[in-house]
């Protein structure tokens, strides 16, 4: 398995894997990444194991990388894929801190559950919390990093502004989510 930055002729089938595996509402749209893609602070790669199986997205900002979207084809998943390609994620950006999001699990939630099993997933991966919660687009969120290295919530929101801009950042109205203990 590899990861292989997105050549032109393969985006079309990039963005139909990245539109049925996504949320409409957790997309950005395609273009922007394409953008985001020329500007040199994201990566759109194609994950190729015996042809195309998967694509992986990140940003960038300084010594951050934001794992914005993974997704497998749905004919590959269950073959431990994912795990393989997050172990490649982490050789590809060993001298970088690797941020991911995840949807806050309930604490009364099922172990069946969605996101109970994704941070799980994620746990078993070496991404852990970093100890920053956000609220993104109405959507609490935890931060992970591998083995739950330090990062701050203005890293966090630098990275989208640099990543986004001002404008859509502040659309996607990101603020630091505050429990009480």
């Amino acid at each position: 398995m590899r990861l292989k930055r997105a050549k032109k002729e393969q985006l079309a089938q990039i963005k139909q894997l990245y539109e049925t595996a996504f949320p409409k509402e957790e997309r950005k749209p395609f273009f922007l990444l394409q953008w985001q893609m020329k500007r040199k602070v994201m990566e759109i790669l194609s994950i190729e194991e015996n042809g195309f199986v998967g694509l992986l997205i990140s940003s960038f900002y300084k010594d951050l990388v934001l794992i914005e979207f993974l997704a497998i084809d749905d004919k590959r998943r269950g073959e431990g894929l994912g795990s393989k390609v997050l172990d490649l994620a982490k050789k590809r950006y060993q001298a970088r801190r690797v941020v991911l999001e995840i949807e806050i699990p309930d604490e009364n939630a099922a172990i069946s559950d969605n996101k109970v099993r994704r941070k799980e997933f994620y746990a078993r991966n070496g991404f852990l919390p970093a100890g920053v919660e956000v609220m993104f687009h109405g959507v609490p969120m935890m931060l992970l990093t591998i083995d739950g290295k330090s990062v701050t919530f203005a890293e966090y929101k630098k990275l989208y502004q640099n990543t986004s801009g001002y404008l859509i950042t502040s659309l996607l109205k990101i603020s630091e989510l505050v429990r009480e203990k």
